[in-house]
């Protein structure tokens, strides 16, 4: 997993290991009836799993927005001996919805990701009625890579339609691996996952 005090900052956000404070927010944000189904669950579930790699987004600005928290990015998922991992993201101040935040703190985590740790690719699940988050991964290199229906799972309290859930996937680029390889993006290979099951 990479370090534990990345120090990511861009232009509007730090991104910052997680404090005392944050869980109290997330459960906050958890009566958010649109968020949380959304998001898939309780943000909290986020903030509390076990074996991720999660952090706090804070907006950086002046006055009420300054060193704000306004939500979670992180990887999550078992499969890290597999050097794959699945990104997770929720920004759960409502007046930072759709102005970008979500793009630019992906980029920078990835960028951050792919050069602290050997992971091959990223993957996320998304609700495909969502395309403002659709929108934003494959502004951010993600592309479709199959789609998932969900019959029963605890995370979900109330399971979605079949083939509800789009599976996306970011490979390393090619400026990561260390093979003298002209530098460019790349996508991890398509999946047959069109009726998969989770």
């Amino acid at each position: 997993m990479p370090a534990a005090d990345p120090g990511i900052r861009s232009e509007r956000l730090s991104l910052r290991p997680l404090g005392p404070g944050d869980p109290a927010e997330a459960h906050r944000w958890s009566g958010d009836e649109e968020l949380v189904r959304l998001f898939g669950g309780p943000p909290g579930d986020l903030v509390h799993q076990n074996g991720g790699y999660v952090l706090a987004m804070d907006s950086i600005g002046t006055g009420r927005d300054s060193d704000r928290l306004i939500g979670f990015i992180g990887l999550t998922g078992d499969t890290w001996a597999m050097r794959s991992a699945e990104l997770r993201i929720l920004i759960g101040s409502r007046s930072h919805w759709g102005k970008g935040y979500g793009r630019e703190a992906i980029t920078q985590f990835l960028v951050h990701v792919f050069a602290a740790t050997d992971l091959d690719f990223i993957y996320l699940r998304v609700f495909r009625r969502n395309m403002r988050a659709v929108r934003c991964y494959e502004s951010c290199g993600f592309r479709r890579a199959g789609r998932l229906e969900v019959r029963a799972d605890p995370r979900y309290a109330d399971p979605p339609p079949a083939d509800d859930l789009l599976l996306m996937t970011l490979a390393r680029p090619v400026d990561r691996v260390k093979t003298g390889a002209p530098t460019g993006p790349r996508h991890a290979p398509s999946l047959t996952l069109h009726a998969a099951t989770v």
